[in-house]
């Protein structure tokens, strides 16, 4: 009897040193690696981005300004239009990268002579950057209402369908466009459809969303099914991206 005690004893403590040799294999797994923010940067503060890739760990953050705006109407001044990792801008928050490599944020922001001016006062440098950006888009107007004139009736028709789907069915950009050319959608040529893609006035990251609430609210589906739904080939083909960008902004 104290023969078989020791040994179940000797046994436990055989488990127990596994389960600890094992807790520590996992708590140095990822030494000297972090793991991006969760949610889309896009269109943030410059400032507040850096700040969240620092706090994840992050010892490499860089900025670059990208000195564009005239009159900060379209994006803010310091608002985020693009972050890479590494030269990667397609980077997923699920992968660990290591604790030095380079993170940009490039940023849009006011070019120095539009901030400071040139002799003369900053508002009416500003006022002149409006008349200047008005009559920019008033050219561009003229030219597109030429430009459209000679645009084939087909491919005005695809451009039609396309908006019906994506803004009221809320598709994705790949989806619009199999259901634009499938023998058992539309028909459409795929010189035809992809000009309609190429022209649809379309939110593809609020579509993904949009979808997404819908698996969750009706099919009561997990974050991860819905991810995967979404960026299935056979199910809505959004992008990586777009989908992460959903799940990320669903009702927790």
């Amino acid at each position: 009897m104290k023969r078989v005690i020791k040994g179940l004893s000797l046994l436990m403590v055989l488990v127990v040193s596994s389960f600890l040799f094992i807790g520590c294999a996992c708590s140095e797994e990822h030494e000297g690696e972090c793991k991006p923010p969760g949610s889309s940067m896009i269109g943030k503060n410059y400032q507040d981005v850096k700040t969240q890739f620092e706090t994840a760990g992050f010892k490499n953050v860089t900025t670059e300004p990208i000195e564009d705006l005239i009159t900060g109407w379209v994006n803010k001044d310091g608002a985020v239009e693009t972050v890479s990792i590494d030269g990667d801008d397609s980077y997923s928050n699920k992968k660990w990268y290591k604790d030095d490599a380079k993170v940009v944020i490039r940023y849009h922001t006011f070019s120095k002579d539009a901030q400071n001016g040139d002799g003369n006062s900053t508002g009416n440098n500003a006022s002149q950057e409006v008349q200047n950006a008005l009559s920019k888009v008033n050219s561009f107007k003229d030219g597109q209402s030429k430009k459209d004139d000679n645009v084939p009736t087909e491919y005005k028709n695809a451009l039609k369908k396309a908006k019906s789907y994506a803004n009221n069915m809320h598709m994705s950009k790949r989806g619009v466009y199999d259901q634009l050319t499938s023998e058992y959608g539309e028909k459409f040529s795929s010189e035809a459809a992809q000009y309609a893609i190429d022209n649809v006035d379309a939110d593809w990251n609020q579509n993904a969303l949009t979808t997404a609430k819908q698996y969750q609210k009706t099919m009561s589906m997990s974050s991860g099914a819905i991810y995967d739904q979404l960026t299935s080939e056979y199910g809505e083909k959004f992008t990586a991206e777009e989908a992460q960008y959903a799940v990320d902004n669903l009702n927790k």
